[in-house]
């Protein structure tokens, strides 16, 4: 690893946390842990904590068709996933974001295994797989994705004559309906500053601009500034309008609270993940459940699912045990393991064969099959702008004066360009 590239590494610490070191399985002169002759130990780390048993699950099918093969399955964080890069200690199989920088620059540094020649690599969904490539390079096999996802209550629209909104001049009209009966529209959880940031990111790339990152890039070198953005004006507009909306206290409730609100119909819509529909479905199964996009709020820019490959895999470079990670990464991404995850996980799968249960999420998933996806702009941002923003976000809330948040976003947007 170059120099430059483990200052890189260093920052996006400093700016991701403290990170809490992972142990791993050493021998005492600090080499690699001896292995029995029968198994071969295959170290292998997933940042999917929430999906750890069906993981478990794989792991525990694939040693049994596979006696020779123990694996180590350990669920981590990104911040964990730093620290083992930081000292040379990649996992044999780990699980990336292969759309964000961080990852991308392994892929550039040569820390990740080329898996261009791979038969497994073209069971993927090939538009995501443009996204994903480095240098026209595979370094990874993208299994699920996720997207931004307007929910709404199918019984609450049908009482009140109300149709998805198409623009959000129709969506207001929607919620006045609602207010006039009684009902809340919008539930948000404004006190969770992730919350908060992915709300920001994940609509400025389905809704302003697809390529979202662009205009950022701009303006963190002097070129512009937000506010020569009609686009960015009228969608800070949208977003702050939707808190008009609320219950009046967006920025006292958490996620859980957001979500625990539409679940026991406390209000109409909420704008969440692929990943919250399980959550939302287990909380009240009564409930009739909608998703759809959030409408267009810039005339002529179509709404587009907007989000990041949530599970991929990657193989490092140096794996002492390449064959056995070839073939574990091979047996997931098949059809028939591909499904069982999917089944678990909820999300969006890229894996030909495999079907999404969740009709809820069609308009979704068609739109991704038919190409229509926007790279949420935090994949490509310095690492810390998402939770500036956000903080950027939280004070428009509080004080409703966009010229100043467009000044201050400008700022922090410089500032994080700069420090990265």
């Amino acid at each position: 690893m170059n120099k430059n590239f483990r200052k890189v590494w260093a920052v996006s610490l400093a700016a991701l946390w403290a990170a809490a070191v992972i142990g791993c399985s050493k021998g005492e002169d600090g080499g690699e842990a001896s292995q029995s002759a029968e198994q071969i130990e295959l170290d292998i780390m997933f940042m999917k904590n929430e999906n750890i048993d069906i993981l478990n699950q794989i792991a525990e099918d694939y040693m049994k068709e596979n006696p020779d093969v123990k694996i180590i399955m350990q669920s981590g964080t990104k911040e964990q996933m730093l620290s083992r890069i930081s000292t040379n200690d990649i996992p044999d199989v780990v699980a990336t974001w292969p759309q964000q920088t961080l990852f991308q620059n392994m892929m550039t540094e040569g820390l990740l295994l080329d898996l261009s020649d791979q038969d497994f690599t073209d069971r993927g969904n090939d538009n995501i797989r443009q996204l994903t490539q480095n240098d026209g390079k595979d370094y990874a096999i993208s299994v699920t994705i996720n997207s931004n996802v307007t929910f709404y209550n199918k019984k609450m629209f049908e009482e009140n004559n109300i149709t998805e909104p198409k623009t959000v001049e129709e969506l207001w009209q929607a919620c006045d309906k609602l207010q006039a009966a009684g009902i809340t529209p919008f539930a948000c959880g404004d006190k969770d500053i992730q919350l908060v940031g992915m709300f920001f990111d994940r609509m400025a790339g389905a809704n302003v601009d697809h390529e979202f990152y662009k205009i950022s890039e701009k303006v963190a070198a002097g070129e512009a500034s937000y506010k020569d953005y009609p686009e960015v004006r009228k969608f800070v507009e949208t977003y702050l309008k939707i808190r008009d909306y609320t219950n009046g206290n967006s920025l006292g409730m958490s996620a859980d609270d957001m979500k625990n609100a539409f679940a026991n119909g406390e209000a109409a819509m909420f704008v969440g993940g692929t990943y919250d529909l399980a959550l939302v479905q287990s909380l009240n199964p009564e409930n009739e459940i909608g998703c759809m996009f959030f409408p267009e709020i810039v005339e002529g820019v179509k709404a587009f699912p907007c989000g990041s490959v949530d599970t991929a895999l990657s193989i490092s470079a140096s794996s002492k045990v390449q064959k056995e990670a070839l073939e574990f990464v091979r047996y997931f991404a098949s059809p028939e393991v591909a499904q069982k995850y999917c089944d678990a996980d909820k999300n969006p799968n890229l894996i030909q064969g495999v079907t999404l249960e969740a009709a809820e999420l069609k308009p979704i998933t068609d739109a991704i099959d038919g190409g229509e996806f926007a790279s949420m702009p935090s994949n490509v941002w310095p690492p810390a702008l998402r939770n500036e923003i956000a903080v950027q976000c939280q004070q428009l809330i509080m004080d409703k004066n966009i010229d100043q948040f467009l000044d201050n976003i400008d700022q922090v947007t410089k500032e994080c360009y700069q420090n990265q």
